[in-house]
């Protein structure tokens, strides 16, 4: 029964690394990607809180400088920005064929979060970091720097499109439990409150305690979690 599913859900390929991780016991690679699913399935709450702060705070801070909420259109006709043009006109286009209303708020929202860490590249530091830092003012000023942030929101970019495209995130669990720990960092380096109000609500903390004891009940006792 567990072959014919695996068969039916898992391309060969895909799962073929998990059975190499166990040592090609099929239960066991069975376990390890429900393993890795549920993980994955635990980080979209503090994942989709990050991606919703980071664009709101920064399209705030962008609001403020260009004194309009339409700013990237002042990048539209800006040769600075060009870099960014393809970015803004393909999702305008995307709004026009979709019926929707071409507005900030729609704009924001569907800018992907590419869109948005890609500002923090060094490329952009004259241009852009000056008033990008305005978005995180919980973080303090001796560590204020674009690399600091560009770090982590890279790190943070890389995990959550491992999530997205369905890719191992659990074989180090120290690891994934840095990733997911860098999303409430960026988080309170713009609002602790919010950031606070985040960790209440995820089920990381419990999900990965209790996969854990559930990977050792089948043998897989690789594993090791300790949050300190």
């Amino acid at each position: 029964m567990e072959i014919d599913l695996i068969h039916k859900t898992l391309s060969d390929k895909r799962f073929a690394r998990y059975l190499q991780r166990c040592n090609n016991n099929v239960g066991q690679a069975l376990k390890y990607y429900e393993f890795n699913s549920r993980m994955a399935q635990s980080c979209h709450i503090a994942l989709e809180s990050f991606e919703v702060i980071l664009r709101n705070q920064i399209h705030n801070t962008f609001t403020k400088v260009f004194k309009t909420d339409e700013w990237y259109n002042i990048w539209l006709s800006s040769d600075k920005y060009s870099d960014f043009h393809k970015t803004i006109i393909e999702t305008k286009e995307k709004l026009i064929q979709q019926k929707e209303d071409v507005n900030p708020g729609k704009m924001i929202a569907e800018f992907t979060l590419g869109f948005w860490v890609r500002m923090f590249n060094m490329k952009y530091e004259n241009l852009l970091w000056k008033p990008l830092r305005n978005a995180f003012s919980e973080l303090p000023k001796n560590k204020k720097k674009r690399g600091t942030v560009a770090k982590k929101l890279n790190r943070i970019r890389k995990f959550r499109n491992r999530i997205s495209h369905y890719e191992p995130i659990a074989w180090n669990v120290e690891s994934m439990y840095n990733n997911h720990n860098n999303i409430y960092i960026v988080i309170n380096w713009i609002s602790k409150e919010y950031g606070d109000w985040v960790k209440a609500r995820s089920v990381f903390e419990e999900v990965l305690k209790e996969q854990t004891v559930l990977m050792k009940e089948v043998g897989i006792k690789k594993l090791e979690y300790n949050n300190k």
